[in-house]
């Protein structure tokens, strides 16, 4: 076969990009006459490393095909059918393609206005001739960003946050291995750092990519702050009270390290003068053998239960 693959004709694109030729593919409304009717029509843009037939750009002409509105889908530069390399790729380069694709539609005879929607990467790129076209009589009807390109920055500002927060809350809790005790609004502050806005954060960013509003994103960055101080509470008092088949890891974990846990700053802030002396004593206990860590988780569990 390679013998003949000289006779093969070159593939004709009807749009041609920076490098090279552009697929594209359209999709009309069921029973749409391209010769006798006309429709809106959408220009689709895929994400980065994703192609037009893919989820949800293949969903979405769909979609738009069902409520009569036809949609126009392509393969940036590099990417799915369309022609140019990879390493040559660039935001520049996507852009023309963008504006390309732009050009062809508007002379579709059937188009009466044209909008333009992006997945990801695509929702940036389409940002940049939709705002280039703002000025012309043919300007975008509108332009639709679907997250995550359109939350970006609030993403990545709330990863970083929150990735500060869960240092701050781990070296405090390393912190308070060294204080004979701490009142239980440190505790509360220690966890909702280091577990706290651990959950939080991945509440709201689902919910930011989803594209929910401002307060649905708040409702659940605070009900997943909850959850992770009742799911840290818990896990102090497993570390005690649990089955070690079950939770996974050594029971007793926090006594001997003298972590300040729910249970143990509970413990402190309950006891009476002399009870208390007890408790701190006993963190003070040897654990060099086995049989000496067993006698201090012992002990530790003991006062638990009296409290």
């Amino acid at each position: 076969m390679a013998l003949f693959s000289f006779l093969k004709r070159p593939r004709a694109y009807a749009v041609q990009g920076p490098q090279g030729g552009i697929d594209i593919k359209s999709v009309l409304p069921a029973g749409f006459d391209p010769g006798k009717d006309k429709c809106p029509l959408v220009i689709l843009m895929h994400g980065f490393m994703a192609k037009k037939e893919m989820y949800p750009i293949s969903a979405l002409a769909k979609a738009l095909a069902r409520e009569g509105i036809a949609s126009l889908s392509f393969d940036f530069d590099a990417h799915g059918k369309s022609e140019g390399a990879f390493i040559d790729m660039t935001l520049s380069s996507e852009v023309a393609d963008a504006r390309a694709v732009w050009e062809y539609a508007r002379k579709l005879p059937y188009v009466s206005r044209i909008a333009f929607a992006g997945h990801s990467q695509g929702g940036v790129i389409a940002g940049v001739p939709a705002g280039e076209l703002e000025q012309e009589e043919a300007k975008p009807a509108c332009l639709v960003q679907m997250a995550p390109a359109a939350v970006l920055p609030q993403v990545l500002n709330l990863f970083s946050t929150t990735a500060a927060q869960v240092c701050e809350g781990q070296q405090l809790d390393m912190d308070f291995e060294q204080l004979p005790e701490v009142p239980m609004s440190q505790y509360m502050k220690m966890i909702g750092l280091k577990t706290g806005v651990l959950i939080a954060c991945s509440a709201k960013m689902g919910a930011l990519i989803a594209g929910a509003s401002e307060d649905e994103c708040d409702n659940l960055y605070d009900y997943g702050y909850s959850l992770g101080l009742a799911f840290q509470v818990a896990d102090d008092y497993l570390d005690a009270f649990g089955d070690e088949k079950v939770f996974g890891k050594p029971i007793g974990g926090d006594i001997l390290n003298n972590k300040k846990c729910w249970l143990t700053t509970r413990a402190l802030a309950k006891a009476d003068p002399i009870l208390r002396e007890e408790i701190l004593g006993a963190m003070d206990m040897p654990i060099a053998t086995q049989e000496q860590r067993d006698e201090k988780i012992a002990r530790f569990k003991g006062f638990y239960t009296t409290l």
